[in-house]
């Protein structure tokens, strides 16, 4: 039975359970920022002056009980489930073969008198919009008012569903959506290419459809799962202080808008689903299409209602932020053509029994992926030590009292030999290298199109030599590639005619952050090249005759995507299929290696390194939970993220066991005075004698457990306590730490503090 809690009679308290590490200060060496407006923006039909007003709540003109003809008809059926729609209003039911309903809109929604009228209309509506006008404002409607009540509305029927239509008359908005059942759920789906914009004085930006599809009341059980970092929850029916609500970008905000400031370090959502705990029901909602333009939101009662909701808005047109220099005025410029997608969808699947908990939704969620492509690659025995090396570094070197900027070597290639020899004569018989910056030109390369050596770190024979090493001993060598950060004008990419550009129409750019002021460093930009040059340089990388190595590593490439608000460009949709085409083009060197992997790039993954290890630590977020592990353990081999980086790197090896993932480790050779001015000055754990014989005495330890799960999905996890977690693998290993500082008795057996107990066929293991 997958629960959250351990049901032995003891109760815990849900606010901070499980394991939360607390978020490590990373070099953000590639944040969205683009270039800052020079010029008044005329172009833009919607270029405003000053900031957005944040959304106005509408003022309801009466507030309207349901009709006495309103009522729900069946539209569509199959073994499991019914599909009931009440014509005039839009809602609609789902009915499973026990009789439990799911309501797009809470059936007792105008009883709630918690809620103010304008939180009534929003339960009463299956759409919300968020709109402009030419001052800029942005304001909230909802298709109650604004359409149903006035006649706006209409609801016909379609293959396995209904389509409805909303026509808001005053702000010249048409918005069609179709609702589809499925064996397992239904499918919601916002018609973009058929909406239209009639009044020249406001434009669509955001679109919300069933928002409240499945809210928990007040007196539900439960929680809300929000896919961010490795997974969060959010009890349901909190009492205690004030809860925030929750809404950040799937895949993270658009590289190619503005941001000069680094803002809040919060964990970055990879997969495009959410979903609901209710008692012994639970939902899945997954974006299925337009997750690169998608929000995911969520509400706790008692901040304007007595219901909890989680739902997906939709992005359609896009905007960002600039300043004039001359006045220095913010303006605001919207996208001038919105998005050119057919549709956006969320797919519910529906759950209960043992599968309504964030276990049963990791395996809705694999099931999914294996639906799209996915593939189990993971081998038994497989869980290496992995070991990310930083090759070479620009940096400013004074020659004759001139500075000059070339590649400092961190890792030469005979270095690089070195660490590994070591790693495997101390006991690490397993390793997985991902080698970063050991190219021509290191971190300030061009967009690499070729696999050179870099002769600062030891040229070609000496990379050679590495590669020959690791083919004998049987260690996984992947080179590291940059497709994505033009730093330099050449061999065929130009920063003048090649770049991204912002919404502002200027090159999109990269900067690194100062984290003294968090703000960032204008003086060493990277430009972002557009997605058909990147897919071009892939096509060139691919073509290429060397092959004395395992495969290819592109971490950017994995987990950053961005939009070419050129005339001619494309959207972040349309970027993530380009991205498919290039990672698939990657794939022909052999195994290919990703970081921190967005969804739509696992089914070209052959390993998987950095998966988040814990939450943005949100007010509202009660537990952290490894969502993202469920999901991909025993399908692809992975890691969690340095453990030479974490403020507790026992707590990361236990969290390796805990979720069954391959630590790892970042190492350099030389000292860290030569970062200080470059954009690595951050690193100040990573010289590799310091921990060598530490990370290598730990992996020993637990690397017989890992293995004997490598292949082994994970069937099911719990919170035991606060800081106690135990997971179970298909074979039956159960694996339970404790991250406490001190020891805890679980079913009669005593566990140390910072120690786990592994259960398995044979016996019992401590650690």
């Amino acid at each position: 039975m997958k629960t959250l809690y351990h049901k032995n009679g003891e109760t815990s308290d849900m606010k901070q359970a499980g394991r939360r590490f607390p978020s490590r200060i990373k070099h953000i060496l590639h944040g969205g920022v683009a270039a800052l407006l020079t010029v008044a923006l005329v172009f833009a039909p919607f270029a405003v002056a000053d900031e957005p007003v944040e959304p106005e709540e509408q003022t309801p003109v009466e507030e309207t009980e349901p009709s006495a003809e309103s009522g729900f008809v069946t539209v569509a059926s199959n073994s499991q489930l019914e599909l009931r729609v009440d014509e005039k209003e839009t809602w609609f039911q789902i009915v499973d073969k026990d009789g439990y309903v799911w309501n797009s809109t809470p059936e007792n929604y105008n009883d709630d008198a918690a809620a103010q009228p304008v939180a009534k209309l929003g339960m009463a509506s299956l759409i919300q919009l968020v709109y402009t006008d030419t001052l800029g404002n942005l304001t909230d409607l909802n298709g109650k008012t604004a359409s149903v009540d006035k006649g706006g509305a209409s609801v016909t029927r379609i293959d396995g569903g209904f389509r409805a239509e909303f026509q808001f008359e005053r702000e010249g908005f048409f918005i069609p959506v179709e609702v589809v059942l499925h064996e397992d759920g239904v499918e919601i789906s916002l018609i973009t290419s058929e909406i239209r914009e009639t009044n020249e004085r406001y434009r669509l930006v955001r679109v919300s459809v069933a928002p409240y599809f499945g809210a928990a009341d007040a007196q539900a059980e439960g929680y809300l799962f929000l896919p961010d970092g490795s997974g969060a929850l959010i009890a349901l029916n909190q009492t205690t202080g004030y809860v925030e609500d929750y809404e950040q970008y799937v895949y993270g905000r658009d590289s190619a808008t503005t941001r000069l400031e680094m803002g809040d370090m919060t964990q970055t959502i990879r997969m495009p689903v959410f979903g609901l705990k209710d008692g012994d029901h639970a939902f899945l909602g997954i974006i299925t299409q337009g997750e690169a333009r998608a929000l995911i939101n969520a509400s706790v009662n008692g901040k304007r209602c007595s219901y909890s909701n989680v739902y997906a808005e939709f992005i359609y047109r896009d905007y960002d932020m600039g300043r004039v220099e001359r006045t220095n005025q913010t303006v605001t410029i919207f996208e001038e053509t919105p998005t050119k997608s057919e549709k956006m969808s969320v797919r519910y699947k529906l759950l209960d029994g043992e599968d309504a908990d964030y276990v049963g939704m990791a395996d809705a969620y694999r099931e999914y992926l294996f639906e799209q492509g996915l593939e189990t690659r993971v081998t038994a025995d497989e869980a290496p030590l992995v070991v990310e090396l930083l090759g070479g570094v620009m940096a400013k070197e004074y020659i004759l009292g001139f500075p000059i900027n070339r590649v400092v070597p961190l890792t030469s290639y005979e270095d690089a030999l070195t660490i590994l020899t070591e790693l495997k004569q101390k006991g690490a018989d397993q390793l997985l290298v991902d080698y970063q910056y050991w190219n021509k030109d290191g971190t300030g390369s061009a967009i690499q199109t070729d696999l050179k050596a870099e002769g600062r770190l030891g040229g070609t024979k000496k990379l050679e030599a590495l590669e020959e090493y690791c083919a004998e001993q049987g260690i996984d060598l992947h080179l590291g590639v940059n497709v994505n950060n033009l730093y330099k004008s050449r061999w065929g990419f130009s920063k003048k005619f090649d770049a991204a550009a912002s919404i502002q129409k200027n090159p999109a750019m990269q900067y690194a952050y100062d984290l003294k002021t968090l703000t960032a460093d204008l003086s060493n930009p990277s430009f972002l090249l557009t997605p058909l040059k990147v897919l071009e340089a892939c096509q060139k990388l691919a073509a290429t005759k060397q092959t004395g190595f395992t495969g290819l590593s592109a971490h950017t490439l994995g987990n950053q995507l961005y939009s070419d608000f050129a005339d001619d460009g494309m959207s972040r949709e349309f970027t993530q299929d380009v991205w498919k085409q290039a990672l698939e083009t990657l794939t022909q060197k052999g195994p290919l290696l990703l970081s921190e992997a967005n969804a739509y790039a696992l089914p070209y993954a052959s390993f998987v390194t950095d998966t988040p290890m814990s939450t943005s630590s949100f007010l509202n977020e009660t537990a952290s939970v490894p969502f993202y592990q469920i999901v991909l353990h025993g399908v692809l081999p992975i890691s969690g993220e340095s453990v030479n980086e974490q403020s507790d790197p026992q707590e990361a090896f236990l969290y390796a066991l805990e979720t069954g993932s391959s630590p790892k480790v970042r190492f350099l050779a030389e000292n860290y005075d030569i970062l200080k001015e470059t954009d690595y000055k951050d690193i100040i754990s990573a010289r590799y004698q310091d921990w060598i014989d530490s990370v290598t005495a730990a992996y020993q330890e637990i690397a017989p457990i890992l293995r004997q799960v490598a292949d082994q999905r994970i069937v099911d996890h719990e919170i035991l306590m606060e800081d106690v977690n135990r997971t179970t693998f298909a074979d039956g290993t159960v694996v339970t730490v404790n991250y406490r500082e001190t020891s805890v008795t679980v079913e009669g057996q005593t566990i140390e503090a910072k120690g786990y107990r592994v259960s398995e066929k044979g016996g019992e293991t401590d650690g």
